[in-house]
């Protein structure tokens, strides 16, 4: 099972960005826009099954697309994540904290960390800094491969 982190999501979410926002979405070096974002559809497309989210992330996804004007949308999403979302209750959030600081996370990668070390999800996401922890990441191109291999 996987936690699929913020970024994924925003990247799923690329096309509905105007230019000037488009222009801060990075792809990692020796790779092309393209290939981003066709790994990213295709790992949220054959992975669906096993793709949870966090409430902190559906969250985040709000804000954008309320930003856009996209309110519709993000009913939208909500309505189709409705049984994918995991929630952190207040004693997980006392933990943040404490992950933060052994791992050197922000809040919303301490977050998503908790939210994956709960549930016993694997992390999928772009962003280096849960290399630092002892349950790592993946990318979507690699949870694919070993999604396949099941």
């Amino acid at each position: 099972m996987y936690l699929v982190n913020t970024n994924i999501w925003l990247w799923h979410l690329f096309d509905l960005f105007p230019e000037k926002e488009r222009q801060k979405f990075q792809p990692t070096p020796g790779r092309s826009l393209e290939d981003v974002l066709q790994e990213v559809e295709e790992f949220l497309t054959e992975a669906w099954e096993h793709l949870f989210i966090s409430d902190f992330t559906l969250h985040t996804l709000g804000i954008h697309l309320f930003r856009l004007g996209l309110h519709d949308l993000f009913i939208g999403l909500v309505n189709h994540l409705a049984d994918k979302v995991v929630k952190l209750e207040i004693n997980d959030l006392r933990r943040l904290t404490e992950v933060s600081q052994k791992f050197g996370l922000n809040f919303d990668d301490a977050y998503q960390y908790v939210a994956a070390k709960k549930h016993g999800f694997s992390v999928v996401s772009f962003d280096p800094d849960f290399d630092r922890t002892d349950i790592g990441r993946l990318t979507p191109e690699q949870a694919l491969q070993k999604f396949r291999r099941r």
